[in-house]
């Protein structure tokens, strides 16, 4: 029922972020957990009723909120950490036994600390600085903000994703396992920054509306 759920969710920010699907039909996602090797025994469906506050059920199709979108890209963020690759493997393998098996076949991504790169320069604003404006939480904000400092305030160029593992360090903030698939994610799903050369990643002008307006406390 849990799979099924978390399935659902995630087919239904599918739909919104990249089919451009706003109301999406109950009987599509009955069709994708069908295509899953789900049969539906209504106990899902009762779960779904009841998380008000993630989507309205409107009959006939599902309609997701904020608050949906976010705990959606929670699990994103969740799947794309080696940490909880297995965790959501269907069958009768226990999430323990999941996490040990997997941890064989993968391996966090290898970053270094950029020590040249001066992230308190005098006669500009320092990172912790510019951060403490604003109001950042998740993987994407982050990665926007670090590239834009990076470029804009301090005039960096040609930036790597060991200059945006720099910042997160420099700021004493946990960084995504998998930094280059986040920073990709970026682009892709919030198109804030360009990473087309991840050895030349540049702030989009979207994400420079989104650090310079929507990000302020």
């Amino acid at each position: 029922m849990d799979f099924a759920f978390r399935a659902s969710l995630l087919f239904i920010y599918y739909q919104n972020e990249i089919a451009q699907v706003s109301e999406v039909p109950k009987s599509d996602v009955l069709s994708f957990l069908n295509s899953l090797g789900l049969n539906n025994d209504g106990s899902y469906r009762k779960k779904m009723s009841l998380m008000k506050s993630l989507f309205s059920s409107v009959s006939p199709s599902y309609i997701l909120s904020l608050t949906g979108e976010k705990e959606a890209e929670k699990y994103i963020e969740e799947i794309l950490t080696s940490d909880n690759a297995g965790l959501w493997t269907i069958g009768n393998q226990s999430k323990k036994s999941a996490s040990r098996s997997s941890g064989k076949k993968s391996s966090l991504d290898s970053y270094s600390v950029v020590a040249s790169l001066n992230l308190s320069p005098t006669g500009k604003e320092s990172l912790k600085d510019f951060l403490s404006r604003r109001n950042l939480k998740s993987a994407m904000e982050l990665n926007t903000a670090f590239v834009y400092y990076l470029e804009k305030i301090i005039g960096y160029t040609a930036i790597t994703p060991n200059h945006v593992y720099t910042c997160y360090k420099h700021a004493n903030i946990k960084y995504p396992s998998k930094l280059r698939q986040s920073l990709t994610d970026t682009k892709r799903r919030k198109t804030w920054i360009e990473t087309a050369d991840m050895e030349n990643i540049k702030i989009a002008p979207n994400g420079e509306n989104y650090i310079e307006h929507d990000s302020l406390r």
